[in-house]
């Protein structure tokens, strides 16, 4: 029972320096994600406007960290260090917890058609809609829910 304990605590600290980690870790990808088709438009985040789509300029508030070497990861941006989580059938941005399950997604890459990002808990993908809002929604692989990652490493 004590090696049980140990070795969740053991775990749960591994996952808290993963999601802490700086663009440094070994695993880590420094990415941009633009709508697929190339939409010119990337995953961006403002506070006082929540998560959306905007023209692409690469800055730090478009740059996201994630470990594309594991099936599940957060997606935590350089600007705010927060990370994007599904919340009550919404996206947001909540402080990254390796304890928050809503916090991990998996980045199904297909450099044919782009990438579906999926979250862990509602199954749902990361989608635009029509006004350049991010919204969760049943993964279908249409095109509203492809992105293509820029590595910026």
């Amino acid at each position: 029972m004590v090696w049980k304990r140990l070795a969740v605590i053991v775990a749960a600290v591994g996952m808290t320096i993963g999601l802490s980690a700086t663009s440094a870790s070994a695993a880590a990808s420094k990415s941009v994600f633009e709508g697929m088709p190339e939409t010119g438009k990337c995953l961006d985040y403002r506070a006082d406007f929540g998560p959306y789509v905007t023209g692409c300029n690469y800055g730090e508030y478009q740059t996201w960290y994630w470990d594309n070497s594991i099936p599940k990861t957060a997606l935590r941006q350089r600007a705010t260090g927060l990370c994007l989580t599904a919340r009550n059938g919404l996206i947001a941005m909540k402080q990254c917890l390796a304890d928050d399950p809503a916090a991990y997604w998996s980045v199904q890459k297909d450099d044919t058609v782009g990438a579906l990002i999926k979250n862990s808990v509602t199954k749902t993908c990361l989608a635009r809609n029509a006004n350049d809002r991010v919204q969760l929604s049943t993964c279908t692989g249409g095109p509203s829910q492809r992105w293509r990652d820029y590595d910026l490493a």
